[in-house]
């Protein structure tokens, strides 16, 4: 069984974490981790201050972040219900739900695991739904994790 778990350093994405971790996964199943750093802002004359090497600054210290936050997870799956499972991680940068979806058919997963916000009307609307798209234009089976509505 191959299982992509997509997540980023949300709440509910530890709950997807937990999800994973706690269930007994088949032997020889491997896992990958996969989070989507979004793609850098278009110039604007505010951000035409910022110099090149601002941005390759911040771009590397968020890469640095979510490497950080995989790994993590990826010691937990490996504590988990199953023991010692085959994992990777991989950091992109781009639109979250395309690169997900890119992703899981490149390395033919059977199945996505991730989180949702549970967001409703305007803040989904406005905020749009990763698993949502990943659901509707993913090659595999995906399971959405529930996570409680965000208190604004």
């Amino acid at each position: 069984m191959k299982l992509l778990l997509a997540i980023d350093d949300s709440a509910c994405s530890d709950v997807a974490i937990k999800a994973v971790e706690e269930r007994p996964w088949p032997k020889g199943s491997e896992a990958r981790i996969i989070s989507v750093i979004d793609p850098p802002l278009s110039p604007t004359p505010q951000l035409m201050r910022v110099t090149n090497n601002q941005v390759d600054d911040l771009v590397q210290a968020v890469q640095l972040h979510y490497e950080a936050i995989l790994k993590t997870a990826a010691r937990r799956l490996n504590n988990g219900r199953s023991g010692p499972i085959r994992v990777t991680e991989v950091v992109k940068q781009g639109h979250a739900s395309e690169e997900i979806i890119k992703e899981a058919e490149a390395w033919g997963a059977d199945i996505i695991v991730i989180g949702s916000h549970g967001r409703r009307g305007f803040n989904r609307l406005w905020l749009g739904s990763v698993s949502q798209m990943v659901l509707n234009h993913a090659h595999c089976s995906v399971e959405i994790v529930k996570c409680q509505e965000e208190k604004v």
